[in-house]
């Protein structure tokens, strides 16, 4: 498993500080990003930048109604940022009218484009798909209407927020997890931590996502530190960074 940052949080930063941004994020230990699908080429955040401060997108996130009005745009978008996932993050409550599984079915639709394009597609949860539906959860009826290519990407801090313990759907979800994200309460807690490291060695997690905190004044000094912390813990990242300051 390795171990990203989202940037999508860090736009307003980014563009203000520039490549130097990313810089830091590289020079903090992070070698992967998750981007934002509205964060085109010509962002502080584009793939020259990135390239630049030695830093790979894994993953580019996208609003699903992008797809229905700027598909070909979307797949621009990952192709230049160079990701191997697309995530889909934002979504409109009239989305669900219709019942979880075919709200499945219909994603199952861009699941199949992007795969013709060459990505993987994963779903990025909140706190509704953990609703009750039918002696499961939406969640659960969603991946069986998309079909086994649609991965999850695990959100943490809102499966708290639906009532879920985060650690048994490591398991639960066996092969479906490429990613999972984890705000500043979740990397505070080391049984969690643990518990992902084991699910990463065990290979159900590809990408731990470090997600910063915008209110802080300076996340990346926050962020190197849950990135150590999941390092020390042996998520496989390379070897273990030296202390500032040794040579």
């Amino acid at each position: 498993m390795k171990v990203a940052i989202q940037l999508g949080r860090l736009n307003a930063k980014i563009r203000k500080e520039g490549p130097g941004a990313l810089q830091r994020i590289a020079d903090a230990g992070f070698r992967y990003v998750e981007t934002d699908g509205v964060v085109e080429g010509s962002d502080a955040s584009g793939r020259k930048e990135l390239d630049e401060a030695g830093l790979r997108s894994v993953a580019v996130t996208f609003n699903l109604h992008d797809f229905h009005s700027r598909f070909d745009g979307a797949v621009a978008t990952a192709k230049e940022q160079g990701a191997e996932y697309v995530v889909i993050e934002h979504l409109r409550l009239d989305d669900f009218g219709d019942g979880w599984r075919l709200m499945g079915e219909r994603i199952r639709r861009w699941v199949d484009a992007f795969g013709a394009e060459g990505f993987k597609t994963a779903y990025h949860n909140h706190r509704m798909e953990f609703a009750p539906d039918e002696g499961r959860t939406g969640l659960e009826s969603l991946l069986e209407g998309a079909g086994p290519d649609l991965f999850v990407e695990f959100d943490v801090a809102w499966a708290r927020k639906g009532g879920q313990d985060p650690v048994p759907w490591f398991t639960k979800l066996d092969g479906r997890i490429a990613l999972v994200h984890l705000d500043s309460t979740c990397l505070a807690d080391n049984d969690l931590c643990e518990a992902l490291v084991r699910a990463g060695h065990d290979g159900k997690i590809a990408y731990a996502v470090v997600v910063p905190d915008p209110r802080s004044a300076d996340p990346v000094p926050e962020a190197e530190v849950q990135f150590r912390n999941l390092i020390r813990l042996g998520a496989d990242d390379g070897p273990l960074l030296a202390p500032r300051g040794n040579s």
